[in-house]
Formats: structure tokens, C-alpha cells, sequence
């Protein structure tokens, strides 16, 4: 996608700068890292092309996110945000943290709203699957949209359904699972799945 990124689009209500510390965050910075290192979160001047999140329990509105213009291989534990609530219509998100939430803030709490089942959520640039995503039969959105948009929330949420991955046309990946190890695993099945298919096409 050729939009440039510009920041959030989006109010955001600071309620502190501290919050409990969760473990599960050397998860995220594992993962991180891993998308990084295989180019699938290109990094840009100032961060990388991708964010990931975990929600704190089933059905709750809460969840942590790496906050925006974040560099995903180097995360640090002030690089979490934790989001209290979001009210799309107002284009508004209430935090803790030290730093503005991804600018996908609206789009990951839209799809824990949306599926119960999901607990954790993968967002990356991966330009060399997103270039074959209709060669390979990926679920994909049907019309291409603005990072961080509502026009974009509501592209993903017409095909999330029971997809645990899917691409956002134009734009990038999602990998949803119940947990953030699930959520890895998804992206290392496609990676390899990806690979053998590229290097035995007849196969």
C-alpha cells in the first residue's frame, strides 16, 4: 500500500502512565522480534510496519498492545500500552501507558469483539506474501483501505468469520489464535507452507 503513515487516527485518553505488569509481554517481544528478523514488520524510520496484541481475558474489552512507531525486533517493557476501552464511533481509545497505542488499536479490539475465541492478534507487512496472497488462496479482504481506519475495521471484520488468517488487500496480514504461541505458530506454518510451495511449484 502506498499511503504513508502519519501517525494514529484517533483521540487517545491517557488514565496513567503505569499498569500492572504482565507476563505474557515476553511473549509479545519474542514475536516481535521474529517478525522483525523475517521481514515480515519491515522496519521504517522510526518503527516497524506491524503491531501485536493479547486480550486479558475472554470476552473483556481490555488487552495490551505495542504502542505506535514502535520498533518491533527491540521491544522494551514501555512499548506495551494497555487499552481500557475504545468507542469507535467517537474515534476515541482510553489507555495505560507511556506512549500512543498502534494505530490498528481500533481494528484489534474490533476483532476481540467480534470473536470470542481469539486472544491474541498478529498484525505484519509481509511484502512477499501479500504479493501472492491470490496466488496461494488466502482469505483476503475485498477492497484495499486506509491503515488504521474504520473503512478498514470494517473490510476485516466481512471475513474474519472462523479465519484465523487472513490479508488485508494492499496492505498486510492478520494472524488471530486463543493464544500468542498460536498466533506464532499460524505464521510459521505459512512461512514454510509459503516456501515449499514457491520452491516446488508442481509439487
Amino acid at each position: 500500500m502506498s499511503e504513508i503513515y502519519s501517525g494514529t487516527k484517533f483521540e487517545t485518553k491517557f488514565l496513567g502512565e503505569r499498569f500492572e505488569y504482565i507476563k505474557r509481554t515476553d511473549e509479545l517481544i519474542y514475536w516481535g522480534k521474529y517478525l522483525s528478523e523475517h521481514r515480515m514488520a519491515p522496519k521504517y524510520p522510526g518503527g516497524s510496519s506491524g503491531n501485536i496484541s493479547f486480550r486479558l481475558s475472554e470476552m473483556g474489552k481490555q488487552f495490551i498492545i505495542t504502542a505506535t512507531s514502535t520498533d518491533l525486533e527491540n521491544l522494551k517493557s514501555d512499548d506495551f500500552v494497555l487499552v481500557e476501552n475504545v468507542f469507535l464511533a467517537e474515534k476515541k481509545i482510553v489507555v495505560f501507558g507511556k506512549k500512543e497505542p498502534s494505530s490498528e488499536s481500533m481494528l484489534h479490539f474490533s476483532i476481540y469483539a467480534q470473536r470470542p475465541d481469539v486472544m491474541a492478534i498478529f498484525h505484519g507487512h509481509w511484502p512477499d506474501l501479500i504479493s501472492l496472497a491470490t496466488q496461494f488462496g488466502f482469505v483476503q479482504t475485498k477492497n484495499e483501505q486506509e491503515y488504521g481506519s474504520l473503512a478498514l475495521v470494517n473490510e476485516v471484520l466481512e471475513v474474519i468469520d472462523n479465519n484465523n488468517f487472513i490479508i488485508m488487500k494492499n496492505h498486510g496480514f492478520l494472524s488471530m489464535a486463543k493464544s500468542i504461541a498460536q498466533a506464532g505458530v499460524i505464521i510459521q506454518s505459512i512461512k514454510l507452507s509459503t516456501i515449499t510451495q514457491l520452491e516446488n511449484p508442481d509439487a
